[in-house]
């Protein structure tokens, strides 16, 4: 019906995606073939998740433009419980839904954060600040970012499994595989911290 509409009333498609709590085999053809533009099963994951996003709203993707200095003093402003201790933990990621998604998860759990939008600004923030955490992208984290983070004994946290993992040899890295709900996200950042 949604689809008769659109087309009767000449509207913009808007995309639907089926969510199921039981996925079965041939789910994904059956909604397909209904006119679904896509299909997500319970439980979600986080990587599922951000490739639908993505596919579906890459060009309504409002990209903002900041200068280093101003992305730095933004990010630096905000205080939380943290920034008592002089720790942030640092996000560089690729896809901007990511960003803003754990940006959001971080704000929620009262962890204080900072974003780099390139592999420049991400090695400028663990220069700059006490990052003790990096929740990271392999290709935003160039050599001497990798350097720079043995030294300061920074974690590592991937949500997906480096492909270059000789880069990361002697740098302690983890890989984040689970559902990125607030209190799975809240655990292991405690558990890496050591805070029970």
């Amino acid at each position: 019906e949604i689809l008769e509409y659109e087309e009767e009333e000449e509207l913009t498609h808007v995309p639907i995606v089926a969510l199921t709590a039981n996925a079965l085999k041939g789910d994904r053809e059956r909604f397909l073939n209904e006119g679904m533009d896509e299909y997500i099963s319970k439980p979600i994951e986080m990587s599922e998740l951000i490739y639908i996003l993505n596919k579906f709203l890459h060009d309504r993707a409002r990209v903002e433009t900041v200068s280093t200095n101003e992305m730095m003093k933004k990010h630096f402003k905000s205080l939380s419980k943290d920034d008592e201790k002089g720790e942030s933990i640092l996000i560089a990621k690729n896809l901007p839904f990511s960003r803003k998604l754990l940006a959001k998860l971080l704000d929620n759990l009262g962890h204080s954060h900072i974003i780099a939008f390139t592999e420049d600004e991400a090695l400028q923030a663990l220069r700059e600040k006490r990052c003790d955490l990096v929740f990271a992208d392999e290709g935003m984290l160039n050599d001497e970012f990798v350097t720079l983070a043995k030294e300061k004994e920074t974690v590592i946290i991937f949500t997906s499994e480096p492909e270059t993992k000789e880069r990361f040899v002697n740098l302690d890295y983890r890989l984040y595989d689970g559902k990125m709900s607030k209190e799975n996200v809240d655990n292991f950042i405690k558990q890496i911290r050591g805070v029970q």
